[in-house]
């Protein structure tokens, strides 16, 4: 039995953030492996500067570079918005023993019984959820305890980079960077032509 960590969002672009929370969600719970899912069409998010599939692929395979991390194509192949439930599903059904851990930001646990089949994802898996080091952590206490009652919700308290994905894109628009992407992300972005 293997513990598989599952982070999944737009990744539009990824940056160190995200790459920074998803090693610490793998050192924290021992996983053996993270999941890196990028969605076709993230349910909870309308956006219109959306960087095309594959290269929001192609970045995440450029950002998770450690040897714990594998970049799934999985949520674009699917037709329509991509559901966290129907991506655990599929994950059981291929590996019925493993022991999945869905990581997520403070922000989404908060919303997290308006996800579709929420109690099925819960009953499917362990959520963590990863809060700033001493910063709200009553606040998601108390959430747990209301909304998530009789579920495995685990937090996660690292440091984060206080930077969003929608800063990044702003910040590339303007000056034709960012210093919350990596190298190679920075370079893979310049030679499409994204974000301008």
């Amino acid at each position: 039995m293997s513990k598989v960590g599952i982070f999944g969002g737009s990744f539009n672009p990824p940056h160190i953030g995200h790459l920074r929370l998803a090693l610490s969600a793998a050192k924290e719970l021992s996983l053996d492996k993270v999941l890196i899912i990028p969605a076709l069409k993230p349910p909870h998010k309308v956006n219109p500067a959306l960087a095309s599939p594959s290269d929001r692929l192609r970045m995440c395979e450029l950002t998770f570079t450690d040897k714990v991390f594998e970049v799934s194509d999985m949520e674009l192949h699917r037709e329509g918005k991509s559901y966290t439930i129907d991506t655990i599903r599929a994950i059981r059904r291929q590996n019925p023993d493993d022991k999945l851990f869905l990581i997520v930001g403070a922000d989404m646990l908060l919303s997290f019984h308006t996800w579709k089949d929420y109690k099925d994802i819960l009953s499917l898996c362990t959520l963590v959820a990863a809060v700033r080091e001493g910063d709200g952590s009553e606040e998601l206490s108390a959430y747990k305890d209301k909304m998530l009652t009789g579920f495995d919700v685990r937090i996660l308290e690292f440091t984060p980079i206080p930077i969003s994905s929608s800063e990044i894109r702003e910040s590339i628009k303007e000056t034709g960077t960012s210093e919350f992407i990596t190298l190679e992300v920075k370079e893979y972005i310049e030679s499409r032509m994204l974000y301008k």
